[in-house]
């Protein structure tokens, strides 16, 4: 695995990063390309998502070939690119009450859906699972039907550091972490872009958290689940050679 996946997935998922990522679909999260993507919303200005992201104007306009900083269209994608994007440290999210989880195990899921992203799942848990947390996850991994294939959103229980709700057991989810997949792999598998933003994710939470590949799951495996995610395609064993040990 490239060190430079290594060192985007660290900037990208410390604690002051995953701090500013506060609304699914405003910051949708590019494993590899090395840039994130900005949707504008409404009220927006570039002036102020250049000092979000602290990256000048006139960076951001190159990167999006815009000539006119006063016309910005609500929905646009704006890139910002990663290596002029200083991200807040660690030290003030600390400052703001948000403390790593003991996380010992990670669980990977899949849908079961053909479409899917971190807003559409969130809506699921809460309104039809009633989970007032929402989404049960900590990420979800894009299958280009409605979230980029292999793109990674970060959701609300890793930027605040919660327990997830995607296994029985509420012990378990105390440590461990949920990745869900987008779409149902008891029809077909995964693809490789999914896959490699799933390896190289798992092996940065299991470099960061000294968590080993024995304690890496199928949601199947996890103790007392009576599941077949994340689905009789995902391929378990090739996927744990991938990690580390």
């Amino acid at each position: 695995m490239k060190a430079r996946t290594f060192y985007l997935l660290n900037i990208l998922l410390g604690l002051g990063a995953v701090y500013i990522t506060v609304a699914f679909g405003a910051l949708q999260v590019k494993s590899f390309p090395g840039v994130l993507n900005y949707r504008v919303k409404k009220g927006d200005s570039l002036w102020a998502i250049s000092q979000r992201y602290h990256i000048g104007i006139p960076a951001l306009c190159r990167a999006n070939g815009l000539k006119d900083p006063s016309r910005l269209k609500v929905g646009k994608r704006l890139v910002i690119p990663m290596d002029r994007y200083r991200y807040f440290s660690r030290q003030l999210a600390l400052k703001r009450g948000i403390k790593y989880g003991p996380w010992k195990y990670i669980v990977v899921h899949h849908s079961a859906t053909n479409v899917g992203n971190a807003r559409r799942l969130d809506y699921f848990h809460r309104k039809i699972r009633h989970m007032p947390r929402g989404l049960a996850y900590h990420f979800v991994i894009g299958n280009g039907r409605g979230l980029g294939d292999g793109d990674i959103e970060i959701g609300p229980r890793w930027s605040k550091q919660q327990a997830g709700g995607h296994v029985r057991s509420e012990a378990l989810n105390e440590i461990a972490l949920g990745i869900c997949l987008v779409g149902n792999f008891e029809k077909k598998p995964p693809s490789r872009k999914q896959m490699d933003s799933l390896v190289a994710l798992t092996r940065y939470l299991q470099k960061k958290f000294h968590i080993p590949r024995r304690r890496v799951q199928g949601h199947k495996e996890t103790k007392n689940a009576h599941t077949l995610c994340p689905g009789r395609y995902f391929p378990l064993r090739s996927f744990r050679k991938r990690l580390l040990p």
